[in-house]
């Protein structure tokens, strides 16, 4: 056992101390022994579970204590239940919420683990089954702090192959049958409803994919929003970096926010102190050959774009020449 007093895993989020304090061994809900440490979360730690009744394996998700509020939980278990009972049962992506107790005041998540469900991919369903053995011959736990014993995540090892992407946390999944308006996404993929603080729909995913992917390739920010002489992010930054590549945004775009006033005047100008820097696609882009580059940059511009609407939808994007890889040589 380590002596570090390095912060491990867990140990380094913020409110560490009200995370439960799991020992393996354990038997949750009389039901589920725990028999290992699968991973961790900024408020939630994740375990591998063996049901004592049927020999089958389960995760469990624990919340800590008073970090997530009531309502958020209750939505990730609606969405849950959503995707359970929505589209073809045997989809391949497909998942199932067993259960969800209110216990030891915090709540737990038991989705089967199948192979579908692991975001890289077992190998084999035997790495699952021998958890058990492998904790026995050799400890997990890496070290105890004020009596809460702190494991080390499993390691399935590196997959030989790579299956489709599978969305594998719903925390802060919302139901887009149902308008929202409050705050979302991490700073540097919030898209312009978002930054304005208007009504927002799917089109915000649509924005993401289309920063993510450009930040993936270019391996740098598309936006970053920070205070060039702080470092801070700020929505007039993110929002002059915006108009930069984008140009301005409609002025019916800006009628839709109640606090579009604050960055631009009534004609749709730009009235921060902060200046607008003027680039453009082909000069941003600086890592693809010729015969990509159109391609490539087509492909973002259809989903980086001011107004959700104009934005292309997931059918289209799954058909545009680029991604399908018919570009011209």
């Amino acid at each position: 056992m380590s002596s570090s007093a390095t912060p491990f895993e867990e140990e380094r989020e913020v409110g560490f101390e009200k995370f439960y304090p799991m020992t393996l061994g354990e038997v949750i809900n009389e039901k589920y022994k725990v028999v290992a440490k699968l991973g961790f979360g900024s408020a939630s730690t994740i375990w591998c579970c063996r049901n004592l009744a049927t020999n089958k394996y389960a995760a469990l998700k624990i919340y800590a204590h008073d970090l997530v509020a009531e309502d958020e939980i209750d939505n990730e278990t609606a969405i849950y239940k959503h995707l359970s009972t929505a589209g073809n049962p045997d989809h391949p992506g497909k998942m199932s919420g067993r259960s969800s107790h209110h216990a030891l005041e915090n709540i737990n998540r038991v989705p089967d683990i199948k192979e579908e469900n692991i975001l890289l991919g077992l190998v084999d369903s035997s790495i699952v089954e021998q958890l058990d053995t492998k904790e026995i011959a050799a400890s997990s736990l890496y070290k105890s702090v004020n009596g809460y014993n702190l494991y080390k995540s499993a390691n399935f090892g590196i997959p030989t192959r790579f299956g489709r992407p599978i969305l594998c946390d719903f925390s802060l999944a919302r139901n887009g049958q149902v308008e929202h308006c409050h705050d979302i996404q991490p700073d540097p993929y919030r898209a312009p409803e978002v930054i304005l603080e208007m009504p927002w729909g799917y089109a915000v995913d649509i924005w993401n994919v289309g920063v993510m992917v450009w930040d993936m390739f270019e391996n740098r920010r598309m936006f970053d929003g920070l205070d060039p002489e702080t470092g801070k992010y700020g929505n007039r930054f993110h929002l002059a970096s915006i108009v930069g590549l984008l140009g301005p945004p409609p002025l019916e775009f800006l009628q839709r926010s109640e606090c579009s006033s604050v960055y631009f005047d009534d004609r749709g100008n730009w009235k921060c102190l902060n200046p607008i820097l003027s680039v453009s696609w082909e000069d941003s882009e600086s890592n693809l050959e010729v015969s990509n580059k159109k391609g490539f940059l087509d492909f973002v511009r259809k989903m980086v774009r001011w107004t959700p609407e104009s934005r292309a939808s997931p059918s289209e994007l799954l058909e545009d020449p680029w991604l399908l890889g018919d570009v011209e040589e």
